[in-house]
């Protein structure tokens, strides 16, 4: 395996001066500089092309990137970044998609051969498949059988994880929390017993502290914990009041533990001290179209729409809340001025799927799960309104195969499983309906614990299972059940 990161560094330093000229880049400096980054690719070009030769013909190449750069009109604006926010300001340079190409013994040949929906998790199961080793069970990602020219049906172990027993960590009433110890430390210093570290290390480690709280934070916020998210974001909020990713993380957790009210007023005390910010405007927006202060929420949507007029970064989240408010026609409309600035962001392509469901423009909705799905097939809410869109179109076959693919990719996903309830009901299949319906409802359970409000979970979508349900008339708590009852309701 070898790692080049001559164009990341590189692309990092000298892609902004790369053309078309940026607004902020003097005549002076993009003459002088606006040839860097052509003239790195080639220079890439040339070591892979000497790697290659090395390596010989009988030699099976996968050429590979994480991510790609941006390189037009989509490059982030250069600003003075604080060192807590440089790793996320060098990320927005980061366009999402990388490339991959194979090519040697085992692989596929041919000029028009594709490969599509890979993700980074499938190279190392890929590359044991062409080495002909077994695959571990636990592993995330899939080998890409399709780019192999012969049929391949790798062994499969059982992975690590799944086992009790040693982990190589010392045991339990060994370990030190590094931050107790750093506690232990600033006491001595108190008592005079040792020298207080420097002023720019203690920054560093006061940086590192937080920043280790707010990683644990976006943890249990991904992973259904929002209400132990909320107390590590309230932590750090009174800290750094003014940190917006404290404070909005927050907002964000308390809003979906349904706390509403506490969420916006988080984001207006935010906003009282930080007016311009963009993106608290939104949050706040979004946050009071859930909690059903519908006229609010237009007010502060329309303030946004005329103070940011020129923002196109908040195109997707002007769609995101005139879809919580039902506004479809507007939410169509942001999602499409946000396609034509980058037509390959999937967030905006499900945007405009949700909205044409809305709409009740259903082929027009696949079509847009399907584009999303063909530039990152691991979308489980592309597959699920793929899924949606079916069940209305009457293909319920296709439609029960798009729901299990979501709940495939996103176990917890709550909707999939009351939709798939509801058709199996419709097709008088009991057994099914109610193993969906029993997941369905333990899915609630484990959520609402985890701290989500149980209204907030069982909130209907529009032409959602409930919809669908009573359209087909039915019950209209369409794949759950009161307790003690046989039948799916």
């Amino acid at each position: 395996m070898v790692f080049y990161d001559t164009i990341d560094v590189i692309g990092h330093h000298f892609m902004k001066f790369h053309p078309p000229k940026m607004p902020y880049i003097s005549p002076t400096d993009f003459e002088t500089y606006s040839g860097v980054m052509a003239a790195t690719y080639r220079l890439q070009d040339r070591l892979l092309g000497e790697l290659l030769q090395l390596a010989g013909p009988e030699t099976t190449v996968i050429v590979l990137s994480d991510h790609g750069f941006y390189s037009d009109h989509r490059r982030p604006l250069e600003q003075d970044v604080p060192p807590e926010h440089r790793a996320a300001h060098e990320a927005a340079w980061h366009r999402p998609f990388g490339v991959l190409a194979m090519g040697g013994p085992g692989i596929v040949h041919g000029r028009n051969q594709h490969v599509y929906g890979a993700s980074l998790l499938d190279i190392t199961p890929t590359a044991l498949a062409l080495l002909g080793l077994p695959l571990g069970s636990d592993m995330d990602g899939r080998a890409l059988m399709e780019v192999l020219d012969q049929p391949v049906k790798p062994e499969t172990l059982f992975g690590w994880d799944q086992h009790a027993g040693e982990a190589g960590l010392h045991p339990p009433e060994m370990r030190m929390d590094p931050f107790e110890s750093r506690d232990a430390l600033d006491q001595l210093v108190a008592l005079g017993y040792m020298a207080d570290v420097s002023g720019d290390n203690r920054t560093k480690i006061d940086l590192a502290r937080r920043e280790t709280r707010f990683n644990l934070a976006v943890v249990n916020m991904t992973t259904g914990h929002p209400d132990v998210a909320a107390t590590l974001y309230g932590e750090l909020s009174r800290e750094r009041p003014d940190e917006p990713r404290y404070v909005l993380g927050q907002a964000r957790c308390l809003y979906l533990c349904t706390q509403f009210d506490d969420a916006a007023a988080v984001v207006r005390d935010f906003l009282a001290r930080n007016s311009g910010n963009a993106e608290a405007h939104l949050l706040l927006a979004g946050t009071l179209a859930l909690a059903n202060r519908h006229d609010e929420a237009a007010t502060e949507l329309v303030a946004i729409e005329r103070r940011y007029a020129d923002r196109m970064d908040l195109a997707p989240g002007l769609g995101d809340v005139c879809s919580m408010l039902r506004r479809w026609d507007d939410a169509d409309r942001h999602y499409r001025r946000a396609a034509a600035h980058d037509p390959s962001d999937t967030h905006v392509l499900i945007g405009l799927a949700r909205a044409a469901i809305g709409r009740k423009q259903l082929e027009e909705a696949v079509d847009f799960c399907l584009r999303a799905v063909e530039i990152q097939h691991v979308l489980p809410e592309a597959h699920h309104l793929l899924g949606v869109a079916l069940t209305w179109m009457g293909d319920y076959d296709h439609a029960i195969k798009s729901f299990n693919v979501a709940v495939s990719m996103q176990p917890g996903s709550l909707d999939s499983h009351r939709f798939l309830a509801s058709i199996y009901r419709h097709l008088h299949d009991p057994k099914n309906a109610s193993r969906h319906r029993v997941i369905a409802e333990k899915l609630i359970s484990d959520k609402a614990q985890g701290g989500i409000g149980a209204e907030f979970l069982t909130r209907d979508a529009p032409m959602g299972p409930q919809d669908w349900s009573r359209h087909m008339g039915g019950p209209a708590q369409a794949g759950l059940a009161q307790h003690g009852q046989d039948e799916p309701r």
